[in-house]
C-alpha cells in the first residue's frame, strides 16, 4: 500500500467516476483501475462495486475511505512540518517564562 493508492479511492469518491478520477489525477484510467485494483487484491478486498455504471463504494471500502482520508491528512501535515523545519520556520522547543 502507497499514498498514491490511497489518493486513487479518494478521488474516485470525489469525482464519481474512474475516469473522472484519472483526469483529476492526471492518469490514466485503465492506470488508475488498475491502482486501486491492486490495492484490493493487496488486502483481498473489495472497495467498489463496479456492477452499476458509476463505481459504489462497499461496506468495507467506506470504513477502508475513513482509514485513508486520515492516513492522507497526517501525510500531508507531515509533509507540511517538514518543509517548515527545512526552512526553520517552525519553532522545535517550547519556552515558558513563569513571573
Amino acid at each position: 500500500m502507497n499514498l498514491e493508492q490511497l489518493e486513487a479511492v479518494a478521488a474516485v469518491v470525489d469525482a464519481g467516476s474512474f475516469r473522472a478520477a484519472a483526469e483529476k489525477l492526471r492518469r490514466s484510467q485503465p492506470a488508475l483501475s488498475a491502482t486501486i485494483k491492486n490495492l484490493e487484491e493487496e488486502f483481498q478486498i473489495k472497495i467498489f462495486d463496479r456492477s452499476t455504471y458509476r463505481p459504489k463504494l462497499t461496506e468495507t471500502g467506506a470504513a477502508f475511505l475513513n482509514v485513508a482520508r486520515a492516513t492522507l491528512e497526517a501525510a500531508h501535515y507531515t509533509a507540511r512540518v517538514g518543509e517548515e523545519l527545512g526552512r526553520t520556520k517552525a519553532e522545535t522547543k517550547l519556552h515558558i517564562s513563569v513571573d
